[in-house]
């Protein structure tokens, strides 16, 4: 299936950048971990409608994380 496809692409992305950020930890490191996390479930939201309980509950956890990363409050980004 298409969706496959692209679903593991966005989630190999992320878990890229993941390692990327684990490695250096940089602000911007972590920027494009959060934006790829962002990307894979926005992707696992479109499918959601499909009903597969899977892309809901991986959609809220990809979620949570992607805005664990991030502190509003100051701007900067945490590990």
């Amino acid at each position: 299936m298409p969706h496959n496809r692209g679903l593991e692409r966005a989630f190999k992305k992320a878990r890229s950048a993941f390692a990327v950020a684990k490695r250096r930890g940089r602000d911007a490191d972590l920027h494009e971990w959060r934006k790829q996390t962002k990307y894979f479930a926005n992707q696992l939201d479109m499918l959601a409608p499909l009903g597969a309980k899977l892309f809901v509950e991986s959609h809220r956890h990809a979620t949570q994380l992607a805005d664990c990363l991030y502190c509003g409050k100051t701007g900067r980004y945490r590990a």
